[in-house]
């Protein structure tokens, strides 16, 4: 098995982030439209919110790992 060099690492790694960023986001809408009643399904109000809270800390911590790996590039 061939190694790949850094800026193939860094490439792949970026483009896995965005992917996994992309969808996260995606993810957070949904939740939001549970939080509005657009998506209703049948959760408590309370709940929502706790996975509103987990999905954007998530986001958070994926941007921030994007900005580290473009600030060591």
């Amino acid at each position: 098995m061939n190694k790949l060099t850094k800026n193939q690492l860094i490439e792949r790694a970026s483009n896995k982030l965005e992917a996994k960023i992309f969808f996260q986001t995606k993810e957070v809408q949904k939740i939001k439209l549970m939080q509005d009643g657009v998506i209703d399904y049948g959760l408590p109000q309370e709940t929502i919110c706790n996975m509103l809270d987990s999905a954007e800390k998530e986001l958070q911590v994926l941007h921030y790992i994007n900005h580290r790996l473009k600030f060591d590039e």
